[in-house]
């Protein structure tokens, strides 16, 4: 939810205040009969997410699918769609983004269910006409972890897992759709691991409705990442983009009521209103005389009532604007928490501005371990799931993924303030020719620029000559 935001993450985290009334936080539509007019929208409906936790998982995946992973050998109708529409880098991308998330998650190879033959009632392979007939090929699925509910290793092994998914049966166009709940547990075996699916629908006991062997002695299941019950650190950035989701929501909420401000109605105001509400032959019960009260009076929510030895003067009061700028500044505050939560500090400008260059260069390296690490994790796991696909479908084309293991982590500003610094500098032909590669790596992080630009710049300054060459006139502070 943290990840894709929008509006089911709202709903999941946006946090009801103490002794906040129902028409602010439900609106009106909850409570009064506008025939059909929805009235004031509350303030659930109109709060909105400032996805920080997608934006750091889409940089992660930026920077670690930045290069093309080297998978030479590998079918291109495989590559083009590995099951479920997508293409094997978009997979890997999903199962990074799970790892993001979660900590870990698992992958499957899978293929169609064998052939029984009737007259043995044991399975059989197809044959390639059946294949192409029963579109019998193999598939990848990825499982997020909450959906792998239970498992058991020996030695490194499989023994057996459960997988637990929840799903519509829209089947039936005439008939409303069901909510049906399915788990498949699998169990490692000799002769094939063997498989039990199960439904169960509403009240109903659990039914199985399918069962098989697959070709493999081993669960088709791969396991990316560590499984463990201890936090996460997503969860301390989920935390504080809740923490930032409700301040956020709280501010527009306090905007609106200083547009809006608080009516305050001296007592006698009411009691004259309500004479005249009962003189004016109405048969509405008490219940309905207040809330025709509250209609008329009506400020952002309900209005304060005083008696006599108040002021006695009807009135607004709303907060000034020192008090409204305090949530702005604590919102400010916790979005440089939530990107240091991430250990990833070159994403905040404010805090790059005050750090020191020792804090930079091990932000630069925190990094580059992260990825290379998942990295890694991914290759290992995809090098794990290539050998698995073999063992259920021994027509499949194996290949040998290789992972980048250095990426383009730049501080922008760091690296254009050295290269200005630099240019003032007395260079040889060789390191002024080092300062225009790291400019033109400058550039490329400010703009996309093609493989075969880059190519040509490489040329062109490889090809520079000494009394040829020359750099623009330094930079003064004011540019």
């Amino acid at each position: 939810l943290a990840i894709h935001g929008g509006r089911p993450y709202v709903d999941a985290r946006l946090w009801r205040q103490p002794n906040e009334s129902d028409l602010s936080w439900h609106g009106s539509s909850r409570l009064v009969d506008h025939g059909g007019d929805f009235g004031a929208v509350g303030r659930k409906d109109r709060a909105r997410s400032q996805n920080d936790a997608g934006r750091i998982a889409q940089k992660i995946e930026q920077y670690l699918f930045a290069d093309p992973v080297d998978r030479t050998g590998i079918n291109p109708a495989f590559l083009a769609d590995c099951g479920g529409r997508r293409s094997v880098p978009r997979f890997w991308q999903d199962a990074s983004e799970l790892v993001t998330a979660h900590g870990w998650c698992w992958l499957q190879a899978d293929r169609a269910a064998p052939l029984i033959d009737p007259g043995t009632g044991k399975a059989r392979p197809r044959t390639l006409a059946e294949r192409d007939r029963d579109n019998d090929r193999a598939v990848w699925r990825l499982w997020p972890a909450a959906s792998v509910v239970d498992w058991r290793f020996i030695s490194d092994r499989l023994e057996w897992l459960i997988v637990e998914e929840v799903r519509e049966d829209a089947g039936d166009p005439e008939v409303e759709p069901a909510t049906v709940e399915c788990r498949t547990v699998w169990r490692r075996a000799a002769t094939g691991a063997t498989w039990r699916r199960l439904e169960k629908r509403g009240s109903a006991e659990p039914v199985e409705i399918a069962s098989g062997v697959v070709s493999s002695p081993e669960i088709p299941f791969v396991l990316v990442g560590r499984p463990s019950s201890e936090p996460w650190w997503f969860d301390d950035v989920e935390s504080i983009q809740a923490q930032l989701l409700n301040l956020d929501s709280l501010h527009t909420e306090n905007l609106s009521r200083s547009v809006f401000p608080q009516l305050i109605v001296p007592e006698r105001v009411v009691a004259s209103l309500e004479a005249r509400l009962v003189e004016a032959g109405t048969n509405a019960s008490g219940q309905a005389i207040m809330e025709l009260q509250r209609e008329i009076l009506r400020g952002a929510d309900r209005p304060i009532v005083e008696d006599e030895t108040s002021k006695g003067i009807t009135r607004y009061i709303c907060p000034g604007g020192e008090e409204l700028d305090a949530i702005p500044k604590e919102i400010g505050r916790k979005r440089g928490l939530l990107f240091d939560s991430v250990g990833m500090a070159l994403f905040n400008r404010e805090s790059r501005q005050i750090q020191t260059a020792e804090s930079k260069q091990w932000d630069h390296l925190d990094t580059e371990a992260t990825l290379k690490t998942r990295a890694k994790v991914l290759q290992e796991a995809e090098v794990a799931l290539v050998a698995m696909t073999k063992l259920i479908d021994a027509t499949f084309t194996t290949y040998a993924p290789v992972w980048p293991q250095s990426f383009n982590v730049v501080d922008a500003s760091a690296l254009a303030s050295t290269l200005v610094q630099l240019a003032n500098l007395n260079l040889t032909l060789t390191q002024r020719k080092a300062l225009l590669r790291g400019a033109t790596r400058l550039l490329s992080e400010a703009s996309e620029i093609s493989p075969e630009d880059l190519q040509a710049i490489e040329k062109e300054i490889d090809e520079l000559k000494d009394e040829t060459f020359s750099l623009p006139p330094p930079l003064d502070s004011a540019d």
